[in-house]
């Protein structure tokens, strides 16, 4: 099953290249979008994400196509790969979860 979110605060592109190219394997760093929709209030919830693959969406610099997933800190949870678009000049855009 996938859920559909709407990106309402992504990571700048600064916290982007940082998350990207910083960490190793067993120390990823995540990004952190803030996401509406099914079923989440007007304000948002946050979801830190592992981004493992990252493209320009239309060589402009600010719009990017990704890949990755889910990261929680509580015990118990399973991560659920992401995949999604948005802008980092306006900070918006969409995100699924395959959470089956």
């Amino acid at each position: 099953m996938a859920l559909h979110y709407k990106i309402v605060k992504a990571p700048s592109k600064w916290e982007l290249s940082v998350a990207f190219f910083d960490g190793n394997s067993s120390n990823r760093r995540t990004v952190n979008f803030t996401i509406t929709g099914d079923g989440f209030p007007a304000a948002g919830r946050e979801a830190s994400v592992v981004i493992n693959q990252l493209s320009w969406e239309d060589g402009s610099g600010e719009s990017w196509c990704f890949e990755g997933y889910t990261k929680q800190a509580v015990p118990g949870f399973k991560s659920h790969l992401v995949k999604g678009w948005f802008r980092t000049s306006n900070r918006l855009g969409w995100m699924i979860e395959y959470n089956g």
